[in-house]
């Protein structure tokens, strides 16, 4: 039997594609469906020789990036970092937080030239897969203006559960985030 190795846990496991039909049927991101991974995309755990890539998409996204030590950081701790790659190149990137059966989405972007192709769905959803049963809640927080990512995140099944006021840095000073999250049995939908 072909095996891959579990990015997260450095385990050989059979080589079973990730299908929205091989995830838990509790999950909340089960009913959306989606194009499949063509043969030159690959979803995969970031490295450190991925950095400069997804520094600079972070660079391309963000008001305030992260700098590259800040991504080291997370691939040294506990976070599960992933990358989307096309053709060799990384085009996104995901980095979720987990802490006992919760995760946090921490930061997840696409080059903006690959934008609107349905790559940021692709990418959170083989992440959320990742996360395993032991996962029961994924949180995040989102910029207020950002229509597209709260359009995505509720695609896949998340809700807004409330709001922080004044949580991300802007041009015109301070801007609002709207926290979301998804569990397993979708409590807040």
């Amino acid at each position: 039997m072909d095996c891959n190795i579990d990015p997260f846990t450095a385990v050989s496991q059979p080589k079973i594609p990730i299908t929205l039909k091989s995830l838990p049927k509790d999950f909340a991101i089960i009913r959306h469906l989606h194009e499949p991974m063509t043969p030159m995309m690959q979803f995969r755990a970031m490295q450190i020789t991925d950095l400069d890539a997804v520094v600079a998409i972070e660079r391309q996204v963000q008001f305030h990036p992260w700098t590259k030590q800040q991504f080291l950081e997370s691939l040294s701790s506990a976070s599960h970092c992933s990358v989307l790659e096309q053709a060799g190149q990384v085009i996104g990137f995901c980095i979720l937080q987990t802490v006992v059966d919760e995760a946090n989405l921490l930061l997840m972007a696409i080059d903006p030239a690959q934008q609107g192709k349905g790559y940021g769905f692709m990418l959170l959803e083989q992440a959320l897969a990742g996360l395993g049963e032991r996962c029961v809640m994924v949180f995040l927080e989102v910029r207020v203006s950002n229509q597209a990512a709260i359009g995505l995140y509720e695609k896949l099944g998340f809700n807004q559960v409330g709001q922080r006021r004044g949580y991300y840095p802007s041009a015109t000073g301070r801007e609002d985030a709207a926290v979301m999250a998804l569990t397993r049995d979708n409590i807040f939908g």
